[in-house]
């Protein structure tokens, strides 16, 4: 269990850094992994209240369903629910192309061409 948790934390944070822009990538992560760390507290304490309530198996259960129905939501739901970017466009400095030198057809070549 504590290499899925690390990957899945790793995961999220690299997913994080790729998608926020540099300005404020900072500020973004903190509250992501204050997010994160205090949620893993609150679910704790609701999945102990739950299991005093409803027996241990169930809150388990109940706790599965609910991680399947949330990864079906963000996968197949509404486009607002994904990922994207969180960059401003006008931040975006397109990369200058390179000109390609034109090419002299091998009959007209000379010997300084060569």
């Amino acid at each position: 269990m504590g290499v899925f948790f690390l990957l899945s934390l790793t995961i999220g944070q690299s997913t994080v850094q790729v998608l926020v822009t540099d300005h404020i990538r900072g500020r973004v992560l903190s509250v992501s992994v204050m997010v994160y760390t205090g949620s893993v507290a609150l679910g704790a304490a609701l999945q102990g209240a739950a299991a005093d309530l409803i027996g241990l198996r169930s809150t388990v259960g109940l706790a599965a369903l609910l991680l399947v129905v949330a990864a079906v939501v963000l996968r197949f739901g509404p486009r607002g629910l994904r990922l994207s970017r969180l960059d401003d466009p006008a931040e975006i400095v397109p990369v200058p192309s390179t000109p390609v030198p034109e090419r002299t057809p091998v009959a007209e070549r000379t010997t300084s061409d060569v």
